[in-house]
């Protein structure tokens, strides 16, 4: 019974079960023997559909809102970089019509100067020097003169009395000369190492390398020329005679102390003469000599200015410049007359620097108001046409240049090294030890300047 019950039971399930026609079973190809095994499958993009939201007819495709999306994206980033591009535009137009920009553009540099330090305060004298001693601050008047340290701390102190201090530095020494006095010191960066004593009044003076100073003084027709040691000790007394000699108008000794130069200015009844004199002082029996090793004469010309540099030598007159060669008996190497007058010159290490004035009367040719740098064989280094010259300064490899109240360094190339607009006449610019800063003398006071960027200047106003 048991067994016949159970086969209509499963008779009856059997019968029940119906297939559901709404059902297609998809038909999954065979792979044919020759399928590569390592074939990347298909892939193939799903669509869903959610049944409890049906998609109306006005909603946009899924495909076309991502597309929409993007383009939203896009323009959204479009703006943002074109917000920027105007933000930047705007600033770099107030940086090119700024003062700064076209004092950079002007004078192609990027650097200026900025205040380092307080100002060192000072009597507001007309016979006050200032100057950089080996990294020293030197500043000193008629009573005296003093050393400072970056930070404005006193190192030493000399007194004297002077009527008109004139201070040169050369080197490791620095000289305050009395013009129209009788007595110079010399100092190095521990003070004083000696003291001159003239008997005439003092016209000037120079100091080279190793410390030896050379005095013209004079009284009535009577000059001398004056030689100190490095030790004080007087080494040379030329005496010349105004009538028959001229009068000195400068005088330079050479660094190995075995060769003095000076300039004279002789008058006729009918006309001037400058003469340029070179003289030997190798010593002879233990006794220095004024030996003339070299004389050259020039008719109606004034020689103002002498410079020294090695075996060579470079003149400057009111109307010619010369070179010589004194390695040996001085030579003539080169003469260049000039078209214009000189306004200004000055010399530094194997070059020197020349601001030219008005034309002269019998020249065609102008170069007035231009700047122009020379080596010591008359070749020209550099040349620029200035708007207002008004300063003219030079230390080691550079030039500090004035036109108004602004100012710019440059090296013998032209090269702008910073500049600086002044809200005052400034006296002198001097570098310090460091090289990144720089010592301004201007009215009674002097301070230490940093050379910055100029955009950081502008940044901190």
């Amino acid at each position: 019974m048991k067994d016949k019950d159970f086969e209509k039971k499963k008779q009856s399930q059997t019968d029940d079960f119906t297939w559901d026609d709404g059902y297609e079973q998809e038909e999954t190809p065979e792979a044919s023997e020759t399928e590569d095994l390592f074939e990347e499958p298909r892939r193939e993009r799903l669509q869903l559909i959610y049944p409890d939201e049906p998609v109306s007819k006005k909603e946009v495709p899924v495909t076309e809102h991502k597309r929409n999306t993007k383009k939203a994206r896009r323009s959204y980033k479009k703006g943002l970089l074109w917000a920027l591009v105007l933000l930047c535009a705007v600033i770099i137009a107030g940086f090119i019509f700024s003062d700064t920009f076209r004092e950079m553009m002007k004078y192609r540099t990027s650097y200026t100067l900025w205040e380092a330090g307080d100002k060192m305060d000072l009597a507001a004298e007309n016979t006050r020097v200032s100057g950089v001693l080996d990294g020293l601050i030197l500043s000193g008047g008629a009573d005296g003169i003093s050393a400072y340290d970056q930070d404005q701390n006193m190192v030493w102190n000399v007194s004297y009395k002077m009527t008109n201090p004139v201070l040169e530095i050369n080197g490791q020494y620095a000289m305050i000369v009395d013009v129209g006095g009788k007595h110079a010191v010399v100092c190095n960066n521990q003070g004083q190492v000696y003291t001159a004593q003239t008997q005439k009044t003092i016209l000037t003076g120079s100091i080279n390398a190793e410390g030896w100073i050379t005095l013209i003084s004079e009284e009535a027709l009577e000059h001398d020329i004056i030689v100190f040691s490095k030790d004080g000790a007087q080494v040379l007394k030329r005496v010349t005679n105004g009538s028959i000699d001229g009068q000195p108008m400068t005088a330079v000794l050479s660094d190995d102390c075995k060769k003095l130069v000076s300039a004279y200015v002789a008058y006729n009844s009918s006309k001037l003469s400058g003469r340029v004199i070179f003289f030997d002082l190798s010593v002879s029996g233990g006794t220095y000599t004024d030996r003339i090793s070299a004389n050259f004469v020039y008719e109606d010309t004034i020689i103002t200015d002498l410079y020294l540099d090695g075996d060579s030598c470079a003149a400057i007159g009111d109307n010619l410049m010369l070179g010589y060669d004194i390695s040996g008996i001085p030579a003539e190497k080169w003469k260049k007359e000039l078209t214009n007058q000189i306004g200004a010159a000055a010399f530094s290490d194997g070059f020197y620097t020349v601001i030219y004035a008005e034309e002269l009367s019998h020249t065609q040719e102008t170069l007035k108001n231009q700047l122009v740098m020379y080596n010591l064989q008359g070749e020209v280094l550099y040349q620029k046409a200035l708007e207002n010259p008004s300063y003219l300064q030079t230390f080691g490899s550079h030039v500090v240049y004035g036109e108004g109240r602004s100012y710019v360094c440059v090296d013998v190339k032209g090269r702008s090294e910073w500049f600086y607009n002044a809200l005052e006449d400034v006296q002198a610019f001097y570098p310090v030890k460091d090289g990144e800063t720089v010592l301004k003398v201007s009215g009674s006071s002097v301070q230490l300047m940093n050379i910055v960027s100029a955009e950081t200047q502008e940044d901190e106003e």
